[in-house]
């Protein structure tokens, strides 16, 4: 009977191993699922501050002149006006692997940001981004009217592969 009793309460001592293993698995997924989350929050982060830090590079190093003639991305990175957060090698990329392009706009003393390849969550938080410091936002080459600025980048965000263009002075 010893022997029953024995290999009865080995059974509970696995079941303890398994509820161990269960509850530190769950722990893990969790640490992993807010590490994963602050890492997708760094990056907005990031591709804010370069849009912000970019825009005055651009404007501080055009101040002289009345307009943006000849900006181009080859401009803006001789120049040292990009920001180095936003650089891969010799180019200008998103957090993400996009695209950025900067160009003159269409009306004299204007020019433009454009940011290629961005997921639908990013791309309504970032057309709301200091919406009061540009002069339009285009999503997909649709510009959003200022004062419907949230339901209008929810409407024209796509799952994927989104283009917003910030037009500024």
């Amino acid at each position: 009977m010893m022997d029953y009793a024995k290999k009865y309460e080995q059974g509970f001592m696995e079941m303890g191993a398994l509820g161990t293993f269960i509850f530190y698995a769950v722990m893990i997924a969790v640490v992993v699922g807010i590490i994963w989350m602050l890492f997708s929050g760094s990056k907005l982060t990031e591709m804010e501050q370069g849009l912000t830090s970019m825009s005055y590079n651009i404007q501080g190093l055009y101040s002289a002149q009345r307009s943006y003639s000849g900006l181009d991305n080859d401009v803006i990175i001789s120049a040292h006006a990009a920001p180095e957060k936003l650089m891969r090698g010799n180019t200008l990329k998103t957090p993400w692997g996009g695209d950025i392009t900067v160009a003159p706009g269409t009306d004299t003393g204007t020019f433009t940001i454009e940011i290629a390849d961005i997921d639908e969550e990013n791309c309504i938080k970032l057309a709301n981004y200091q919406t009061n410091a540009w002069l339009s936002v285009e999503i997909n080459g649709s510009a959003i009217a200022a004062d419907e600025m949230v339901s209008g980048a929810i409407s024209a965000c796509q799952d994927s592969g989104n283009t917003l263009t910030y037009t500024s002075r």
